[in-house]
């Protein structure tokens, strides 16, 4: 009778601690998520914070708006052309800084932001100049966009 009693309360408590497991591991799960959460949440944010300097940047010199959100072609003879190039440059840079984000980003927020860039790609012949022409400077992620981007809206290179 003793050892039928041992034996019921060893599984009892083999039982307990493994409800306890289960529930110590579903806790960790949660914090896993948690810890997740919050830092795609920081990246978002983080990506937003950037863009709002980028147009607090831009804003100082509206006339770049044209040629990096419309389309216009930039004019050797500009005499913004410096300016607009080193915009141009910022705006790559930031970019790049987003498509190295993705793995920060839940699919819905990468999502606009690869909308974003593509539209980016698509709209802005500058940009997509100064991309192509200094392909050595930006990563294979940002540069295998910019081929696809290329090829999806028909793009002929310089």
């Amino acid at each position: 009778m003793e050892q039928e009693l041992y034996n019921l309360l060893s599984v009892i408590v083999s039982i307990v601690t493994l409800i306890f497991t289960v529930i110590g591991l579903y806790a960790v799960y949660i914090q896993i998520r948690k810890i997740r959460e919050t830092a795609w949440s920081n990246t978002h944010s983080k990506l937003c914070d950037q863009s709002f300097e980028l147009l607090r940047f831009f804003s100082d010199n509206p006339n770049c708006y044209d040629y990096l959100y419309k389309g216009k072609e930039l004019d050797e003879n500009s005499p913004d052309r410096v300016f607009i190039l080193l915009a141009t440059e910022a705006l790559a840079n930031f970019m790049e800084h987003i498509i190295l984000q993705k793995d920060n980003l839940p699919t819905k927020q990468w999502d606009v932001w690869r909308r974003f860039v593509y539209t980016e790609f698509k709209c802005s012949i500058v940009v997509r100049n100064f991309i192509l022409e200094n392909r050595e400077w930006y990563s294979l992620e940002l540069l295998e966009i910019a081929d696809e981007c290329k090829i999806l809206y028909s793009i002929k290179s310089k």
